[in-house]
């Protein structure tokens, strides 16, 4: 919050400091986790953690290869995505396609499914875990595609 007394100062190239100050600076009565107004640190009566939400789901998966390239390069980590809280629809001026909540933007990735299911679990979320698919090579050679396999003889005379 630009401006604001307690929060970060104004820009030096700004015309004016009232150019950057908010009309609207919430006070530390509305501020219920973060920055009191006007102190330095936290309040004293601020939880150290914020609620857990308990109603939120996320979606724990290892994204697959795209299908148009043939690198593997962000299919090694664990990806947890929030479930869509609204349906996506038309938006009525432009017609783009918009949605009631922001979390379906939010991707978080992790090394391991270890790591994520962890940090689902600590958050207190339930969690839909989707495993991976491994990748299986079938060997292939050029030459086979021109091999002679004899015709089963199946009539019996």
């Amino acid at each position: 919050m630009v401006g604001a007394r307690g929060f970060e100062p104004p820009a030096l190239c700004s015309q004016s400091r009232c150019a950057t100050r908010l009309r609207y600076a919430p006070t530390g009565e509305v501020l219920h986790y973060g920055w009191l107004r006007g102190q330095g640190k936290m309040g004293l009566d601020q939880p150290e953690k914020p609620p857990i939400i308990a109603a939120m789901k996320v979606r724990i998966y290892r994204p697959s290869k795209n299908t148009m390239q043939s690198g593997l390069a962000k299919t090694k980590k664990w990806v947890l995505e929030y479930e869509n809280e609204t349906a996506r629809g038309p938006e009525p001026l432009m017609g783009w396609t918009a949605s009631g909540d922001t979390n379906n933007q939010v991707r978080l990735k992790f090394p391991t499914q270890e790591e994520a299911v962890a940090y689902a679990q600590d958050k207190g979320w339930s969690f839909t875990l989707d495993l991976a698919h491994e990748r299986v090579i079938q060997p292939r050679n050029y030459s086979d595609n021109f091999r002679y396999i004899p015709p089963k003889d199946n009539a019996t005379k």
